[in-house]
């Protein structure tokens, strides 16, 4: 079919201009290249698709293609206003024409906009979901962490007041784990603490029965066995202690039993043991604020912390006049008789050690003068 007829190519461009709207421009073009018809008023007569192809062109395919302006990249927003879409198809192929659709890419810019403001609200949505969701996590997070800090503080005291964790569930594996272990390790502790408060006590009991044995030890170590008065080592601990702790005068009083070995012979030792037993008790009323030892066998010792001779006379005298109370045991009347010796610190030596021997020897010279106290003359340098 011959189209250059006047007639028939203004029948053309009215079906093309009816096809076109809204910016579409559709152009028919021959095997040449040559347009036919068109529907923009722009496009000039007798013009080629070349000609009509402006920019720089980007192919999709066989039939669509792309065309944005020179100089400028494509991933500028404001040159796809510029920019065009072209569709090429051909007819029937006995006409051998082909039809160019032409739209502005500007027509799929709104969608495009339209996109992706969807998938930015979608976005903004996805973001505030994630951040409420991590913001209720946190909160429960902080809540458990808070409960379990709260239940934790002072453990030992609480463990020590009887206290107990207790339990919950977090929904969280890793917490409701860690949950779980710090109850384990609570009652591990209260356990430990409980066997350790069984220990103290004990220990305790143990240590006040080393205190009980230590003073029985000591009581036992200082005390006579028979007459329940302190002994010879408790009198020269008492001695020394009485010297070194700054006392100016000390009077040794040093006496035995007249006889004693005879009565011990006579009535055996029971007897003679019960005499022991009731001397100490007359040494102990008549010494008052002194102190009573027996030093072994019949021999008994009075510490008096001062030198003053008055007091130690009226001590001695009070000695004398117990001892002219007999003893009834059983059809048995004993009249215990003593000697006694009398020595200062440090009027008559300034050694401790030798107080004792001066005062047995005072006791000895008032056995043989028969004299019933003796002091020891240091001036005289004999008794």
């Amino acid at each position: 079919m011959e189209l250059r007829d006047v007639i028939q190519l203004g029948e053309l461009h009215r079906i093309v201009n009816n096809a076109a709207s809204n910016g579409v421009q559709v152009v028919i073009s021959n095997a040449n290249g040559d347009v036919l018809a068109f529907s923009s008023r722009n496009t000039p007569e007798h013009a080629s698709v070349s000609s009509l192809t402006k920019g720089k062109i980007y192919q999709y395919n066989s039939h669509l293609f792309l065309s944005l302006p020179e100089g400028r990249h494509f991933t500028e927003l404001s040159v796809w206003n510029d920019g065009l879409y072209w569709y090429s198809i051909p007819m029937h192929s006995s006409v051998g024409y082909t039809i160019q659709v032409k739209v502005p890419a500007s027509h799929f810019m709104n969608e495009v906009y339209g996109i992706y403001a969807i998938e930015f609200g979608l976005i903004i949505a996805f973001i505030i979901l994630v951040l409420l969701v991590v913001y209720w996590f946190s909160k429960l997070i902080v809540q458990i962490l808070i409960k379990l800090t709260h239940e934790t503080t002072g453990l030992p005291d609480k463990i020590a007041a009887a206290f107990e964790m207790s339990s919950a569930e977090s929904h969280v594996v890793e917490f409701d784990k860690l949950y779980t272990n710090f109850q384990q390790m609570a009652i591990r502790l209260k356990e430990m603490f409980t066997e350790a408060i069984r220990m103290n006590r004990v220990l305790t009991e143990q240590a006040q029965q080393i205190r009980q044995s230590e003073q029985e030890f000591q009581q036992l170590a200082f005390t006579d066995a028979l007459t329940k008065i302190p002994n010879r080592l408790y009198f020269h601990k008492q001695l020394k202690q009485l010297i070194e702790g700054g006392s100016t005068a000390v009077t040794v009083m040093f006496m035995d039993l007249n006889k004693f070995k005879n009565i011990n012979d006579t009535y055996g030792h029971e007897i003679g043991d019960m005499l022991l037993k009731h001397v100490a008790g007359l040494l102990t009323t008549a010494a008052g604020t002194g102190n009573v030892c027996r030093l072994g066998g019949d021999e008994f010792v009075v510490i008096l912390p001062t030198a003053d001779r008055t007091p130690v006379i009226q001590t001695a005298e009070q000695i004398l006049e117990l001892f002219k109370m007999p003893l009834q045991i059983e059809d048995l009347t004993l009249q215990p008789r003593t000697s006694i010796g009398i020595a200062c610190y440090p009027e008559d030596t300034g050694n401790p050690d030798e107080l004792l021997k001066l005062a047995d020897q005072a006791m000895y010279l008032a056995k043989q003068s028969g004299s019933p106290v003796v002091w020891y003359s240091n001036e005289q340098g004999d008794v």
